[in-house]
């Protein structure tokens, strides 16, 4: 190979010795990880890392695999009196370990795929916060009650409140304020809502519906919802009744669900 041409004394040697310090012989094609340290990330107080690096033999740092995550590119720095052969010894190690090679690769894209999935949830955490950050409007239509694409029928919305009475009352036992027999004229008021808004509802209206229906006059959903940690059960009972294919999602509410996921706290501020 054109290689051997290049293959001076000095050269020969700087291959050598980086060949010993990865463990590799001349007919041994496998990289012993160990002799690699972590992959690390180029200056790692960068909030947007732009490369990655791996120590060879951790603690001495004299030879460093370093990949580019723009350019999607390996190569290699040399941090002894080899330095001036840095090409050489990598271009040659890539051509006559192609294995080793592609472990290396390996470690880099693994991280890299870390590196932006963390990112990707970083960021969309950043937008729920900002999204929510002056609070929700309950008020907003982002609950759909159209079951299969149809028209929502009273037997429907019959079931979903029951759902959501023998849920809620199973949560909490501050919910016993929601008792039997239905009241028919909050079930008709709702449905007629509904078909006037296209079917679309919103949290604040499910809610003071499902009081009303079921004989408790608890005041405004604020006040309602922002009783201790209540508004978690009622985020609780929309991902249920989404669960059991009662009412769908917009995207609105779909972002609080998520940000009530990632806090996993008192919500209450959510709804001021």
């Amino acid at each position: 190979m054109w290689f051997n041409v290049l293959k001076t004394e000095e050269r020969r040697a700087a291959y050598q010795d980086f060949l010993n310090a990865l463990g590799l012989g001349p007919d041994d094609d496998l990289l012993d990880t160990s002799k690699l340290g972590e992959v690390e990330t180029y200056y790692p107080n960068n909030p947007s890392p732009v490369a990655l690096t791996i120590p060879v033999e951790p603690g001495q740092y004299i030879y460093r695999f370093f990949y580019s995550i723009y350019k999607d590119e390996v190569s290699l720095i040399v941090s002894n009196q080899y330095e001036p052969y840095e090409d050489f010894v990598f271009n040659l190690f890539k051509e006559e370990y192609p294995r080793a090679f592609s472990t290396i690769q390996r470690m880099f894209l693994e991280k890299k795929q870390e590196i932006e999935e963390e990112q990707i949830k970083n960021n969309q955490m950043l937008k729920f916060q900002r999204y929510m950050k002056d609070g929700y409007n309950v008020s907003a239509r982002d609950i759909t009650i159209r079951p299969d694409g149809l028209s929502p029928s009273r037997v429907h919305i019959q079931h979903l409140l029951v759902e959501s009475q023998e849920y809620l009352r199973k949560r909490s036992p501050t919910m016993n304020v929601l008792r039997m027999p239905m009241k028919s004229y909050y079930i008709d008021k709702f449905l007629a809502s509904l078909q006037n808004n296209d079917y679309d509802t919103s949290l604040a209206e499910l809610v003071e519906t499902i009081h009303e229906v079921f004989n408790h006059s608890g005041g405004s959903v604020h006040t309602l919802m922002n009783t201790g940690t209540r508004e978690d059960y009622y985020l609780d009972l929309i991902e249920r009744l989404r669960y059991r294919g009662l009412i769908s999602l917009k995207k609105d509410m779909l972002l609080l669900l998520a940000l009530k996921e990632e806090e996993d706290d008192d919500l209450s501020s959510l709804f001021a």
